[in-house]
């Protein structure tokens, strides 16, 4: 009897977390999957700048067809929907209470008053899977 084991399965042995993935600008840490289901974060990135970094946006269609990760599929694009859907409310909350004296939404005035980081009252978002 024959044991094989895929090479990728096993635990890597390297402790650095700073090690380069074969995904171009994202470290090997960010390339590791994790466990997204029912945790949420406050860390929100200027979207232009992230766009200059090399980001890119992510897809809100469930296009897969393996019927094993339509399943996933949709509840990323589920949640990343509805977390969304709560910020856009926010906002409108926002500029109709500043309809006499609008303010720019800078990332920082969004950080501070829509998101509302480490406040009891701020939008905790889904976490989603690094793409």
């Amino acid at each position: 009897m024959v044991l094989a084991t895929p090479i990728g399965c096993l635990p890597s042995s390297s402790t650095s977390d700073t090690a380069d993935s074969s995904t171009p600008g994202v470290t090997a840490e960010e390339a590791t999957p994790r466990e997204t289901v029912g945790k949420t974060t406050q860390n929100v990135l200027d979207l232009e700048q992230a766009l200059r970094d090399g980001a890119k946006l992510a897809s809100t269609k469930i296009e897969s067809k393996n019927p094993l990760m339509i399943n996933a599929e949709a509840y990323r694009t589920s949640v990343g929907k509805i977390g969304g859907m709560g910020v856009d409310h926010a906002i409108q909350l926002r500029n109709a209470q500043s309809i006499q004296d609008p303010k720019p939404l800078t990332h920082e005035v969004f950080l501070a008053e829509i998101i509302k980081p480490d406040q009891p009252d701020g939008i905790r978002l889904p976490m989603l899977p690094y793409y």
